[in-house]
């Protein structure tokens, strides 16, 4: 595939799974790229980026074999390497003015790391444009899934990024292919347009054409809007075209590929290529027209780029809608994850108290058929409590909440929680009420 000139001098970063492919299909169109997973055998998978730029994060812990979809654990192994990390970035780094992160938001290396990489992006390369590209899970991947992508969003929405970039995996519901493949077409898709806007600035295509067309400004004021953004697309099947009704569809939701409310957008820019005899300025103008007075916004920045080609077959329509400051996507997970975070810490408690009811149970004395006999020595003797060993530098708390506490044993290399039901502790790692977790926690407390 050839490799186009761009506009913005650009490194692409994709952490987990989902980011480390989508990274790869940058680096296909010729974008500098670097992947970041824990999971060693998913790098191996990879194409286009050379070895060197793929990094495994969390190794000492995780031996290569991923994180099981735990963000906490993605956050700590990109913590934990986050001089690696940086140190292959300074190595591409030659000027970088735009810096795209791709990562999964209901994964668990992409979901937890992102964030901790994004905010460090954010301080270091302070000049630059840091955009998100965050992939949005099906409400079908289930609790824990969703419950990954409120804790990522909540936590990036608080960085300081130039926009967030949102691609909804809903959008698989439009498309008749096999699953794996429309995965592949959104990675494909996300990468072209990113390509497009950056070519078609470029000197290369500015330096060459007169009227309407995209500059380098423009596409650093489109990218730099703030809050979400993302793309919208139509394309004809061949050169008999309804203009109109391609225009229609990449100004809609049916065109959009993450579900924001474009109406409340600050930036807005509208890409038209195709045969020159199909590309009426009339109809082009008029549909600018009813977006703009569709905009809450009326001081809103609106660009357009028209870009006349006789070589083309089909005509296509890229619509680019930043500094959106709602949507409903994004609000149906925030409200879904605290339902299914809620529904996840409620299972777990209704199993701690049945274990801790358990317990008090003397299967012994109630199936024996002889009266238990106690000594006086028995009754006034105070029992001793447990002494445990504990390592201070191995067991951290990492978070606390009302009824249980997240802690961090390095010694084993696992994060789990210590429950408090009805004044007692239960231990999620040892599944035990007495070990040195508990008593950890309670002399902290």
């Amino acid at each position: 595939m050839p490799v186009r000139s761009k506009s913005l001098n650009t490194l692409v970063i994709g952490i987990g799974q989902c980011g480390s492919n989508i990274a790869d299909t940058f680096a296909e169109l010729g974008f500098k790229a670097i992947a970041i997973n824990t999971a060693e055998g998913d790098l191996r998978l990879l194409s286009n980026i050379p070895n060197n730029r793929r990094i495994v994060i969390g190794r000492d812990r995780f031996h290569g074999g991923g994180v099981g979809g735990n963000p906490s654990n993605g956050r700590t192994a990109m913590e934990n390497d986050l001089d690696k990390v940086l140190d292959v970035i300074e190595e591409v780094n030659h000027n970088i003015e735009l810096v795209i992160i791709p990562y999964a938001t209901g994964g668990g290396t992409g979901s937890g790391g992102a964030p901790v990489l994004i905010e460090k992006l954010t301080e270091k390369f302070s000049d630059s444009l840091i955009i998100p590209l965050a992939v949005l899970p099906l409400p079908e991947d289930g609790a824990t899934t969703i419950v990954n992508s409120a804790y990522s969003l909540s936590k990036l929405v608080k960085l300081d990024t130039s926009c967030i970039f949102l691609a909804d995996n809903d959008w698989i519901r439009r498309s008749d292919m096999p699953i794996d493949e429309t995965y592949d077409r959104i990675n494909k898709s996300m990468a072209k347009y990113f390509d497009d806007i950056l070519y078609l600035s470029s000197k290369e295509v500015v330096s060459n054409k007169k009227g309407d067309v995209l500059d380098r400004g423009d596409v650093i004021n489109l990218l730099s809007a703030g809050a979400y953004g993302t793309f919208g697309y139509a394309k004809s099947k061949n050169k008999e075209v309804a203009l109109e009704a391609l225009l229609d569809k990449a100004l809609s939701p049916s065109g959009l590929y993450a579900d924001l409310d474009i109406r409340l957008a600050n930036a807005f820019g509208l890409i038209c290529r195709g045969p020159s005899n199909a590309l009426r300025a009339s109809t082009i103008f008029n549909k600018i027209r009813e977006m703009v007075l569709k905009l809450e916004n009326k001081s809103a920045y609106i660009r357009r780029g028209v870009y006349p080609n006789d070589s083309l077959q089909n005509v296509e329509i890229l619509t680019i809608f930043t500094g959106v400051t709602r949507s409903p996507r994004i609000q149906e997970i925030i409200r879904q994850g605290k339902l299914a975070y809620e529904e996840i810490i409620n299972a777990k408690q209704k199993r701690v108290e049945e274990t801790l009811l358990a317990d008090e149970f003397d299967l012994d004395a109630v199936y024996s058929r002889k009266p238990k006999a106690i000594s006086i020595k028995e009754e006034i003797v105070e029992e001793l409590p447990t002494v445990h060993k504990i390592d201070l530098d191995t067991i951290e708390i990492l978070d606390k909440f009302e009824n249980r506490i997240i802690i961090q044993d390095r010694t084993i290399g696992r994060i789990g929680d210590v429950y408090i039901v009805k004044g007692e502790y239960f231990c999620e790692l040892c599944n035990s009420k007495d070990c040195k977790h508990i008593e950890f926690v309670s002399n902290m407390n």
